[in-house]
């Protein structure tokens, strides 16, 4: 490991409520940093952070670990600090041993009491405070799944980029001359499609738009596509037609 002098040493606590994305935070800087060469996640039980049996099982952090990374030729000890009022004890202790603090602020949330304890307790002990927001997507994700017009949506367009994974679920685009939509079928509500959809075919899909958060992509969950124009069952005898032509079956006279 390599040696460090103490003026190139730093400690920071990272503080906040339970659950708002502190341990996430960590795991990003980690990564970020070069430290790890995949970012973990807390639903997966697999960050650095909480390593604990019992951690990896309630899917929250119990006791409070340290984390370093390198920055500029600084070592950075990122300490990661429960956010349950039950373990308050593991904040209480760390404060002594920093110089300064990252207190993580749900966007989805607000201001909650755990920010106000991390706020008024790094406060007491005269440190550096910096504010960082998480957990954006979810509160962008709330706000449209609870929109009336983005919950039932009926969108027409052309189709591109149209894709069929294994798992039996269905993604493409849709384009006009105005922009494009990023779009996924389900395979439940594509198991109920009575045409095949294809690139180039006007169509008209019926569904929501929200976001993924873990990605932070928007697009349309469609739950029906029809094709925009012809009847889908007047394109499904054509491609059934087209396709018994091409195999030499289906004799045109």
């Amino acid at each position: 490991m390599k040696d460090y002098m103490v003026k190139d040493i730093r400690n920071i606590a990272v503080l906040g409520h339970g659950s708002e994305g502190k341990t996430t935070l960590v795991e990003s800087m980690l990564y970020a940093a070069g430290v790890t060469d995949r970012q973990g996640r807390v639903e997966d039980g697999n960050t650095v952070s909480d390593y604990d049996p019992e951690e990896i099982k309630r899917h929250i952090s119990i006791s409070a670990s340290v984390a370093p990374i390198e920055i500029h030729g600084k070592k950075l000890n990122l300490i990661d600090v429960p956010g349950y009022f039950d373990f308050a004890g593991e904040m209480s202790g760390p404060l002594h041993a920093v110089e300064g603090a990252v207190i993580v602020l749900s966007a989805a949330t607000g201001i909650s009491t755990g920010f106000e304890k991390a706020w008024n307790a790094t406060a007491k002990h005269g440190l550096a405070r910096i504010i960082a927001v998480s957990q954006v997507n979810e509160y962008i994700k709330f706000l449209l799944d609870r929109d009336e017009l983005l919950t039932n949506l009926c969108v027409r367009g052309e189709v591109s980029n149209y894709k069929i994974y294994p798992s039996g679920h269905h993604y493409f685009t849709l384009k006009d001359a105005e922009g494009a939509l990023k779009c996924v079928m389900f395979r439940s509500s594509a198991q109920r499609l009575r045409f095949r959809p294809e690139n180039g075919m006007q169509v008209i899909a019926y569904g929501r738009v929200t976001v993924f958060p873990r990605d932070g992509a928007y697009q349309l969950y469609c739950s029906a596509l029809t094709a925009d124009g012809a009847g889908d069952l007047y394109v499904a005898f054509e491609q059934l037609k087209e396709k018994l032509s091409r195999e030499g079956l289906f004799d045109p006279a």
